[in-house]
C-alpha cells in the first residue's frame, strides 16, 4: 500500500506470507472467481432454460430495478448470514471455512480466496437464488454480481478511510469485518447489513472492544 493509507490501516501489524503461498492463494482465487462461477452459471443456465425460464437482457422498468434490488438484498443478507454461521460449526470451520480464517490480517484479494464449497454455498447461491426466482434481467444480475464483489473486496481491504462511503451507510465494512477475523465468534454479516447479527445479538463493534 502507497506509504499515506498506512495512517487508515486497522493494522498495527500486517500478517506476512512466503511469495510461494502468495502465490497458491492467488491461485484459488482466480479457480473461484473464473472457473466455478463459469461452471455454476452453465450449469444454472442449462437448468433455468431446460426448464423454460428466459433471461431478458434489460429490467422492464425501474420500479422493477427498485423492486429486484430489494429482492437481492434480503435474499443475500439472510442467506449469506446463516451460510456463514453454519460454516462457523466445528466440522465446517475446520474443514472448509479455516482456508479462508488463515487471514488474520485482511487483504484485498483474500475476499474470494475460500474454499470451492465455500464459494458455492456463501457466495453464489446467496447472491443468485432470488434473481433467479424472480426473473431478474441479465443487466441486474450482472449489476448486483459486481457490486458484491466489490464490496466484498471493500470489506476485506484492511483500511477505515474517513471518506469511505460504507461507513456512513451501514455498520457492515470493513472496520467490523476486520473485527470478525480477528475475534471469529461475532460480525457473521457480509452482505450490505448487519441486521442479522443484531437480531442474533452477534454484532460487535470497534467500540465495543
Amino acid at each position: 500500500f502507497p506509504a499515506h493509507a498506512e495512517r487508515y490501516s486497522l493494522h498495527e501489524k500486517r500478517q506476512t506470507f512466503t511469495t510461494r503461498r502468495h502465490l497458491r492463494m492467488i491461485g484459488l482465487t482466480f479457480f473461484n472467481q473464473i472457473l466455478m462461477s463459469a461452471a455454476f452459471f452453465a450449469v444454472l443456465t442449462w437448468a433455468y432454460t431446460a426448464l423454460g425460464g428466459r433471461v431478458k437482457i434489460w429490467p422492464t422498468s425501474a420500479w422493477a430495478v427498485l423492486l429486484h434490488t430489494v429482492i437481492w438484498l434480503i435474499f443475500f443478507d439472510t442467506l449469506y448470514y446463516w451460510s456463514h454461521r453454519m460454516l462457523h460449526t466445528r466440522k465446517l470451520f475446520r474443514s472448509v471455512h479455516r482456508v479462508h480464517h488463515v487471514f488474520r490480517t485482511p487483504f484485498p484479494y483474500c475476499a474470494i480466496c475460500v474454499h470451492p464449497v465455500e464459494y458455492l454455498i456463501a457466495y453464489l447461491i446467496p447472491q443468485v437464488l432470488g434473481a433467479v426466482l424472480f426473473h431478474f434481467s441479465y443487466v441486474e444480475i450482472m449489476a448486483f454480481l459486481s457490486l458484491a464483489l466489490l464490496h466484498s473486496v471493500h470489506d476485506h481491504c484492511g483500511h477505515a478511510y474517513p471518506w469511505d462511503p460504507m461507513r456512513f451507510l451501514s455498520t457492515q465494512n470493513a472496520r467490523t469485518h476486520d473485527i470478525h477475523h480477528r475475534d471469529v465468534d461475532v460480525n457473521f454479516s457480509g452482505a450490505f447489513t448487519c441486521l442479522w447479527d443484531r437480531w442474533q445479538k452477534t454484532l460487535r463493534l470497534p467500540e465495543d472492544r
